[in-house]
């Protein structure tokens, strides 16, 4: 785990039943099974900081959760029991300079430590864990700050982003008037259909005008409409068509039932009053 999160280690050194090489006396504790060699290239002989640094700094920051109990690197060595400051210079034969020497607690080495508790049950040591109190085995985390989008929640409002209708701004309760999945909070356009004061549609109709609304598809056209309804069209009110010789259709437009029916009125009136006269 700690060789693929840092790059500069090149290889992981563990068991060896050998003495210790500070105190030939006792047993190295690398005969345990407790101890680790996390290998790092030198850098012209040297020890390479930039690459060393970030490994020896995150030991000792996870010391308790892990179980890290003692680190020795570039003639510097740090000590879990010493009262602060914990950090030390090694005068040891090997100035570690080319690796990271790592060594864990008891209940570190038996994987007792919060390091490598699962209380989630998903699978994942809470250690490596984006998400150490919700179930993601899966352990997706899109943005790469550490925090699984199982388990994230950005804006604060306490609603998870994997689920937020607003992830990046608080909208604690979720409205989403236009049902487009984007919450009102941070939706810049309403997707509702938009209704026509005029329309007899019901609400929530496309906004369409009703048939007998629908404009004139030829405005120039100077023949009736199929439904004209009640009341004279003034667009056709060009007189009434009667001439001196009597029921003429204006030459103008075709005759119509319509107007027949007109003439034959306009016939019957006169008949009408010649009779009287």
């Amino acid at each position: 785990t700690l060789a693929a999160t840092f790059e500069g280690i090149d290889s992981v050194g563990g068991y060896s039943c050998r003495q210790n090489t500070g105190n030939t006396s006792q047993l190295s504790v690398h005969g345990t099974g407790r101890a680790l060699d996390l290998m790092i290239s030198t850098d012209g002989g040297a020890a390479d900081n930039d690459l060393g640094d970030p490994i020896a700094n995150w030991l000792v920051e996870n010391a308790e959760l892990v179980g890290v109990q003692f680190v020795i690197w570039d003639r510097s060595d740090w000590g879990a029991y010493r009262d602060p400051p914990k950090l030390d210079d090694y005068d040891g034969p090997n100035p570690h300079v080319d690796h990271i020497h790592m060594e864990l607690s008891t209940d570190g080495a038996e994987m007792r430590t919060p390091w490598f508790a699962d209380p989630d049950g998903d699978g994942v040591t809470s250690g490596l864990d984006v998400c150490p109190d919700d179930p993601d085995a899966g352990q997706q985390d899109v943005d790469a700050d550490g925090v699984g989008d199982a388990c994230q929640d950005r804006d604060g409002d306490g609603v998870l982003d994997v689920v937020d209708l607003c992830p990046e701004v608080a909208d604690a309760d979720q409205s989403d008037v236009d049902a487009d999945g984007i919450g009102d909070a941070c939706d810049t356009r309403d997707d509702r259909p938009v209704d026509d004061p005029g329309d007899d549609d019901p609400p929530g109709d496309d906004g369409a005008p009703d048939l007998d609304e629908a404009p004139d598809p030829d405005p120039t056209d100077d023949s009736p409409d199929a439904d004209p309804g009640f009341g004279v069209d003034a667009r056709h009110d060009g007189g009434s068509g009667l001439s001196a010789a009597g029921c003429a259709v204006t030459a103008s437009r075709p005759s119509s039932a319509s107007s027949a029916t007109l003439c034959l009125a306009a016939l019957a009136l006169l008949r009408r009053r010649r009779s009287r006269g």
